[in-house]
């Protein structure tokens, strides 16, 4: 794996993974409701293949990034910073608040009614940690940045 992956194909390679924990969560519930054997042993054949598929994808996003030559591009960056201006750009931060938007996505997730703002939650926090991660990769290594 190289070591220059761009920060919005991290970020698409977290969000297939959120994605999976969530499908994998689901379905791990609905088993345990059931008490069946049957639907059980179908269940974690899903959570299996949900898991490697997934894997796989994630794994596919960042080797095609590899392959491109990685850093993002100047306009989705800009367009990023200025969607988050006024938001720290700290990695430590931004770590630190990834557990509770997530949760909060999950919990959106999981309701009827707010399950489009529970995606909506992932998808603003996937672009923060990607506008973080590269705030801080252009901040270590400025020379490596295209300005295309």
């Amino acid at each position: 794996m190289c070591n220059n992956i761009r920060p919005d194909a991290a970020a698409a390679a977290l969000t297939t993974l959120m994605h999976a924990l969530i499908d994998i969560e689901c379905t791990a519930e609905l088993a345990q409701k059931e008490e069946r054997e049957e639907y059980t042993l179908f269940a974690l054949e899903c959570i299996r293949y949900t898991a490697t598929r997934s894997l796989n994808d994630a794994k596919n996003i960042l080797v095609a990034d590899c392959e491109n030559g990685g850093v993002m591009r100047d306009d989705r960056f800009n367009s990023l910073k200025q969607e988050f201006s006024g938001v720290p750009d700290d990695a430590a931060d931004a770590l630190s608040s990834m557990p509770e938007l997530i949760r909060a996505a999950f919990f959106l997730l999981s309701t009827r009614e707010y399950k489009s703002t529970g995606l909506d939650v992932l998808n603003i926090a996937a672009d923060y940690a990607e506008y973080v991660a590269e705030a801080r990769y252009r901040r270590k290594f400025p020379e490596d940045v295209s300005h295309a």
